[in-house]
């Protein structure tokens, strides 16, 4: 929940005056650790209470504590009974959550609510150092489903480790597992596009490897990470570094199916910084170190970067001989967009191998595809590549009728400055029936780095980094 509750609403869930709907909410919000909210709470409990005093006075005794938590627990219990459907048993409590602190509670109805299986522990609490890792496994498989989702179970993750008991573990194994579960969440952040929260929390995570120091295989993960971090910035140099010290790193510990990720993410990120050869040698010795059943998806994401770069290259015939390799290996290639985006290729490949029927057709699918799947921007751009392919064809009328399409959709998407600058060349150059192929190219070649990294400056006739997963 991003807003804060109102005064009233907090008054509401103390007196059992709130809808169960937004009760659900406000809890969460509360479970979540918002001080604000948490000491307006608890003026309305010491009114309760018969003790008074300002939201920024109220501390709660011990025994108000106990309360407030009771308080919360009966307000969850009213409002999930009022959410469920009539007829439905409530769910079963664990006779082992009896004692256990707020965040633990929470993070057990968390993985709940996923359907994410808990096994009963045979101690008393050092299983919430199970908790945090069962969250964090949680977490990092909606990533491709629920960036969102993926925040929110590595945050309590997080929030679980932070209070893990004194005594029960050893202070490396605590600092490790707050270590762990700070890069996880930095990465959550990184992948919700949430960039400066990630940064945040990945240098707050440094913190804990000073503390106690950290195991090597964290510290290698960590890197990656940040390399992660550094590339959605467009830092690519320093991505690099943190992937060499990450690569280093796993190939002493012996795991060379992440030495080869690290090397395969080197390789996308030098064929963004513009070495497209290097790129494609580094993607290559990545691939031969990975283990496919253990990575499908990497394997997917390798394949179709290298084939991207080969095509930038004018490797046409290479990079087809990438694609057949995909579909000989019978990997799926999960999600519409993602089956688009291998589509787009096979028109590119078409197209540079002067198959210009087979390549209207593909992109033809894949413009619209994009259409249905509200991707605007990158069916204007397949309708760009469309436009090229019929001048190709000297179909002069059919191609203007799709740049023209193409180009009032990025108008009206109100794209940066330089972007449109580009867009309006194009648009000149239909209107005066001066347009060329080179020119078509250049521009959509812009357009497509263009939208991830607003620092780049459109010249007629470059040559842009092109694009990646």
């Amino acid at each position: 929940m991003s807003d804060h509750p109102t005064p009233a609403e907090l008054e509401g869930l103390v007196y059992n005056r709130i809808a169960p709907e937004r009760a659900r909410s406000v809890i969460v919000h509360l479970l979540l650790g918002c001080k604000p909210c948490r000491a307006v709470m608890a003026t309305f409990l010491a009114g309760l209470f018969g003790t008074g005093g300002t939201p920024a006075e109220a501390e709660l005794t011990r025994e108000q504590e106990a309360a407030y938590d009771s308080a919360l627990d009966r307000a969850l219990g009213s409002a999930t009974r009022a959410g469920r459907p009539e007829g439905r048993p409530p769910a079963r409590k664990e006779p082992w959550e009896a004692g256990r602190t707020r965040e633990t509670r929470e993070a057990l109805r968390l993985l709940a609510e996923q359907g994410f299986p808990v096994s009963e522990p045979t101690t008393s609490h050092p299983e919430d150092a199970v908790l945090v890792e069962a969250l964090l496994e949680r977490s990092w498989a909606l990533r491709y489903e629920s960036p969102a989702q993926m925040v929110r179970l590595a945050r309590m993750a997080s929030r679980l480790a932070a209070t893990l008991p004194a005594g029960k573990l050893t202070a490396r194994r605590v600092a490790g597992l707050r270590f762990r579960a700070l890069t996880e969440l930095g990465n959550a952040c990184r992948v919700a596009d949430d960039l400066d929260t990630a940064k945040e929390v990945l240098d707050e995570a440094v913190t804990y490897t000073l503390e106690e120091g950290a195991d090597e295989r964290l510290t290698a993960r960590y890197f990656d990470v940040l390399a992660s971090l550094y590339g959605a910035r467009r830092c690519f140099e320093m991505a690099a570094s943190s992937l060499a010290i990450a690569h280093s790193a796993y190939r002493r510990l012996g795991d060379e199916h992440l030495a080869g990720r690290a090397l395969i993410s080197l390789g996308i990120y030098t064929g963004y910084d513009g070495d497209a050869p290097e790129a494609i040698r580094l993607i290559g010795e990545g691939l031969a170190s990975v283990d496919e059943e253990r990575d499908p998806d990497l394997v997917v994401l390798a394949l179709h970067n290298q084939a991207r770069l080969l095509v930038d290259c004018g490797q046409y015939r290479e990079a087809r001989r990438v694609l057949w390799d995909l579909e000989r290996r019978g990997i799926p290639v999960r999600g519409r967009v993602n089956e688009l985006k291998v589509r787009w290729l096979e028109a590119q490949i078409s197209s540079g191998l002067e198959d210009m029927d087979h390549a209207e057709r593909i992109l033809l699918e894949v413009k619209d595809g994009f259409s249905t799947a509200r991707l605007p921007y990158k069916a204007a751009l397949a309708g760009l590549e469309l436009g090229a392919v019929r001048l190709r064809q000297g179909r002069i009328a059919d191609s203007e009728r799709a740049l023209l399409e193409a180009i009032d959709v990025f108008i009206h998407l109100r794209i940066r400055r330089e972007a449109l600058a580009a867009v309006l060349l194009l648009k000149k150059a239909c209107d005066s029936r001066v347009t060329t192929v080179a020119l078509i190219e250049s521009v959509a070649g812009f357009l497509r780095c263009a939208e991830d990294d607003p620092l780049l400056r459109f010249e007629a006739g470059s040559s842009p980094v092109a694009d990646s997963e």
